[in-house]
């Protein structure tokens, strides 16, 4: 699935995922979390 989207943005942008195995949703709070973590990154 990354690579559909990969090929989707024509690689121009970067792609994550986050995710859990065992059909858990991650809460609003893990997600934002997460956000910040690859908005830093970015940055």
């Amino acid at each position: 699935m990354i690579k559909d989207v990969n090929r989707g943005v024509k690689y121009n942008i970067p792609v994550s995922f986050y995710g859990r195995s065992g059909g858990m949703c991650p809460g609003v709070e893990e997600i934002e979390e997460e956000c910040r973590k690859i908005f830093a990154e970015l940055s």
